[in-house]
């Protein structure tokens, strides 16, 4: 779900139809729209598992899920303007930049990529160790210079979205927990991170036979949500990290 630009539309994904609801005003949902167009072959199928609304364009929001097609949509017209085409694996999450030119999306079970929703291509991938298949959230902080994400082997990794290369590396890493991070918010000085991941243990199908036989030994795997306080800022001259940040437990 999302929340529109002018604060008064709720929207909602579903399996091939977005449901638009005022949030002044309780009921069903005052408008459906399909989130594939037939006439004009436009969209895509399937379920809406991320919308993004428009940073300066208020009828318009971006939206992707189980396709390897992302979409801008209006809300104006009731159909997708613009569609690229991206991962096979299709998508968690989606996050415009903060003029609305770049268009960011988690893989499933893999790296983020960037779009140019100019060209409508893919520009640039941010790489990342993910390789979880539950749904993945990023975040970008508010000067839209840095984004922020989690990885499999519980790091939260940082990147500069100034770097204009076609792969990027994180520009600073954090050990944070002990099992999977799929999830990352930041606000201002805070960061909440939720940890953990589904695990099979005693699945025989999924344990070889020496597993089973050390079946006492098995790890316990965290899952849990933290706030962690960011101490400092990260600054970044001529694309240099000049100051790390760091992270603790709040």
């Amino acid at each position: 779900m999302c929340v529109g630009q002018a604060g008064n539309t709720l929207i909602g994904g579903y399996r091939n139809q977005f449901q638009l609801w005022d949030i002044e005003y309780t009921g069903d949902a005052m408008s459906k729209m399909r989130t594939f167009d037939k006439n004009y072959n436009s969209g895509f199928n399937g379920i809406a598992m991320s919308i993004d609304c428009h940073p300066t364009m208020p009828d318009i929001f971006a939206a992707a899920g189980t396709s390897s097609i992302l979409a801008t949509f209006s809300m104006k017209w009731k159909n997708a303007v613009s569609t690229i085409e991206g991962s096979a694996r299709g998508y968690t999450d989606v996050r415009f930049s903060t003029d609305g030119m770049k268009l960011y999306a988690s893989e499933r079970c893999g790296d983020i990529h960037c779009f140019d929703t100019r060209m409508n291509m893919m520009v640039q991938v941010l790489k990342r160790d993910m390789t979880t298949n539950h749904r993945t959230r990023f975040d970008i902080d508010p000067s839209g210079r840095l984004l922020y994400s989690g990885t499999s082997s519980g790091d939260v990794v940082i990147y500069d979205l100034h770097d204009f290369n076609e792969e990027i590396q994180p520009i600073l890493r954090e050990n944070v927990a002990s099992s999977c991070i799929p999830c990352v918010s930041a606000r201002k000085n805070r960061m909440v991170i939720c940890t953990g991941q589904r695990h099979f243990p005693d699945d025989p199908v999924i344990l070889r036979e020496d597993d089973m036989e050390e079946e006492s030994e098995i790890c316990h795997f965290e899952n849990s949500v933290q706030i962690l306080n960011i101490l400092n800022e990260i600054q970044i001259e001529n694309d240099i990290v000049i100051q790390e940040e760091a992270m603790e437990v709040a």
